[in-house]
């Protein structure tokens, strides 16, 4: 189970990784978008089987993670369109946003408590400020910046 809980955390950080990357700079691959779909494709599926943690708010946040990334993968690469579709990728991510932020606070502090701390600032960052308009011209590296340290402590914290 182990095995799974870090190929899991792995791909959910090199998917943070490249994200970042892929808002700072443009990368000339060709159908990157396509890879980074199936990478959120593969990263959400495996995050579902690592289900485990003792804390009951992170498992109910890992699962609305795991839908995230699974549904902003598919809708683009099978060009899914549904009435609501942003709002209920928004309201995912928001809310599994508010199951991780208590991490931090509750229990012990370590690298992986703190990466999803900032996972939830990340995915609150990404998914309000488009919706609220709140554009800063350093959006993009904030964000980049929020998903990389994000990816690193938890990584570290594997």
């Amino acid at each position: 189970m182990k095995l799974v809980d870090n190929i899991a955390i792995f791909l959910l950080s090199v998917w943070l990784i490249v994200w970042g990357a892929l808002s700072v700079f443009v990368i000339p691959i060709h159908n990157i978008e396509t890879y980074f779909a199936a990478l959120s494709i593969v990263a959400g599926v495996m995050l579902f089987f690592r289900l485990n943690d003792p804390k009951p708010n992170v498992n109910v946040g890992m699962l609305l993670l795991c839908l995230w990334l699974i549904l902003w993968g598919v809708l683009p690469v099978f060009n899914i369109d549904f009435p609501g579709s942003e709002f209920a990728l928004t309201f995912l991510a928001v809310t599994a946003a508010l199951f991780f932020l208590p991490t931090i606070v509750v229990g012990e502090r370590n690298f992986y408590t703190v990466g999803l701390f900032f996972l939830a600032i990340w995915l609150l960052a990404s998914q309000l400020f488009p919706l609220l308009g709140f554009q800063v011209q350093s959006n993009n590296v904030i964000l980049a910046l929020l998903a990389t340290m994000s990816a690193f402590l938890l990584l570290l914290g594997m």
